[in-house]
């Protein structure tokens, strides 16, 4: 099932802030469907155990050390036909004065983050993300106690530029059988 929902950036000068944070061992869970405001995104970060994110129809199969990335807008859920430990995150887009990092600033540092959000439609998965696990939790503890927002706009700006370095190392499979093929080519061709 298509779904046509781009990512909205709904106010360049606008940062992107954690307002939800849900950290929850579910055991045979299935979730309604439900969505959150235009220009959220939700981070959901696979701790232990195995579950499925249904997005606009289309099923996830996640696992541990998964990350789940979801256009907030979209309407998801989690089913947990077993038992599933869970960090989820929700950005918020949030006017912070003065600003520093904001959406606009960023994409035009990063350009390959406005791709990120010009693609994420429903969501996408980054199949080994334990490199981002610990910034996920430092952003998860300071939401809970100190509450700073510039230094949380900081750590959120910093795991979203991880996101997209992560996506960018991410070999695809043809990939990754090409890299063998040429492998076993120098082994037993160049090197004996």
């Amino acid at each position: 099932m298509a779904y046509e929902n781009a990512y909205q950036i709904t106010n360049p000068d606008c940062v992107l802030l954690p307002e939800e944070i849900c950290y929850m061992n579910w055991q045979k869970y299935y979730m309604d469907y439900h969505q959150h405001p235009a220009g959220s995104i939700e981070f959901n970060y696979i701790v232990e155990g195995t579950c499925y994110y249904d997005i606009a129809g289309e099923i996830y199969n996640l696992k541990k050390r998964n990350l789940m990335i979801v256009n907030g807008n979209t309407p998801h859920k989690l089913i947990s036909p077993d038992s599933c430990i869970n960090m989820s995150i929700n950005y918020y887009q949030s006017e912070l004065t003065p600003s520093i990092g904001t959406l606009s600033a960023l994409v035009k540092a990063y350009p390959c983050l406005g791709t990120f959000f010009q693609h994420l439609n429903t969501g996408l998965v980054i199949q080994n993300a334990r490199n981002i696990f610990h910034l996920l939790e430092e952003i998860c503890n300071e939401t809970n106690n100190k509450k700073d927002p510039y230094y949380l706009n900081i750590l959120v700006n910093k795991a979203l530029i991880e996101v997209v370095r992560l996506l960018s190392a991410e070999k695809s499979p043809t990939d990754t059988y090409v890299e063998q093929i040429k492998n076993y080519i120098n082994y037993h061709f160049f090197f004996h």
